[in-house]
């Protein structure tokens, strides 16, 4: 299952971890996040500085598909980046670009079926978030979406106590934070707070922000690969899209055919 955890304040002291506990976080951006990642990564670099070993981001330069391509921009995402790490003086900036001949391979790692599309049939990314976390190599990672911005209640940091999570329970595979605003509503489709844990669990995973361990991850492979109505993707297909739906859709199928969902 994926459990989120009840953080909602900006956390004010660090726990430092030794490298073997450090955490590794892995992003994709396209040139439209330009503008959003010159706010987003100083700030995740800022609240999770003595947390974070690396933060890679996987840049897709190809033209985005489905419902996404309108929002095509000129602007240079990988300058952005090169004024980010010159600014806050990192040095654990990995910036990769999507290698797109690696396709086959990834798709065959993740799915066992080297034919799945590099996007959802929405323009969502499979491709770039399966490439990005395969850079990882770092054991715990965190895979965020790259416009997030993270609140921390939590006196040791919510990594450290997802980490937790992971290591205790067989069942959970994934930990996210509580998403919304702090204070907010309960209005993201989990249930109520268990005292004994403090955990929320899901009803629905997101790609947003997950964390996971690397050798727990990896028995869940293959994944279920999530695919639209037989109908439906030949509409797609004259549409120029694929008939894949988004990757979270397959992680909850299989976590559900795991019986842990």
């Amino acid at each position: 299952c994926s459990s989120i955890l009840n953080t909602t304040a900006i956390v004010q002291r660090y726990v430092r971890l030794d490298g073997a506990m450090a955490y590794e976080v892995v992003m994709n951006a396209t040139n439209i996040d330009g503008s959003v990642v010159s706010h987003t990564i100083p700030h995740l670099l800022r609240t999770h500085k003595d947390t974070i070993c690396r933060l890679t981001v996987v840049i897709d330069e190809r033209k985005r598909t489905g419902r996404l391509q309108a929002a095509e921009t000129k602007h240079d995402v990988v300058r952005t980046l090169d004024e980010i790490a010159s600014v806050v003086g990192s040095t654990a900036i990995n910036v990769v670009r999507l290698d797109y001949s690696q396709a086959k391979a990834t798709m065959r790692r993740w799915f066992g079926n080297e034919r799945v599309a590099a996007r959802c049939a929405g323009g969502t990314p499979l491709l770039a978030f399966l490439f990005g976390m395969d850079q990882a190599s770092a054991e715990y990672v965190l895979r965020t979406d790259c416009d997030m911005i993270y609140f921390d209640a939590s006196p040791c940091g919510w990594l450290t106590d997802g980490r937790r999570l992971l290591d205790d329970y067989s069942d959970i595979y994934f930990v996210s934070p509580y998403l919304g605003p702090p204070g907010g509503s309960d209005s993201n489709g989990v249930t109520a707070e268990k005292g004994e844990t403090g955990l929320r669990l899901s009803h629905a995973f997101s790609t947003r922000c997950f964390l996971y361990k690397r050798s727990k991850l990896e028995s869940l492979l293959p994944l279920v690969r999530a695919m639209h109505p037989f109908l439906k993707r030949v509409q797609y297909c004259a549409q120029g899209r694929s008939g894949e739906r988004a990757l979270e859709e397959s992680i909850a199928m299989t976590l559900k055919a795991r019986g842990t969902y």
